[in-house]
């Protein structure tokens, strides 16, 4: 996703992403911003995720299927750390 930034100046940079500024939703695999954002942040994370497709289909279920693998006993935090994290978070 750091090529698809470009110098967009209305993506946050993922290489300086604070941990828990993107919410997923596991079934689903929905990002969302963290909904304790103070509302500039929120706004970025949220032009973020359009700007960069963070949130298309095709990306939804690459998440649905990390969760999946996760659950069949695979080694999700190596290969999704995002997703690992925020099943941690949910406490699944």
């Amino acid at each position: 996703m750091n090529g698809r930034k470009s110098s967009f100046d209305d993506v946050l940079d993922p290489f300086e992403l604070e941990p828990g500024t993107f919410y997923l939703v596991l079934m689903t695999g929905r990002i969302y911003p963290n909904p304790k954002l103070s509302a500039p942040n929120r706004q970025k994370a949220e032009d973020s995720i359009l700007r960069l497709g963070l949130d298309r289909p095709l990306v939804r279920e690459m998440r649905t299927r990390h969760y999946e693998e996760l659950v069949e006993g695979n080694r999700l935090p190596k290969y999704s750390p995002f997703v690992w994290a925020e099943i941690e978070r949910q406490r699944v």
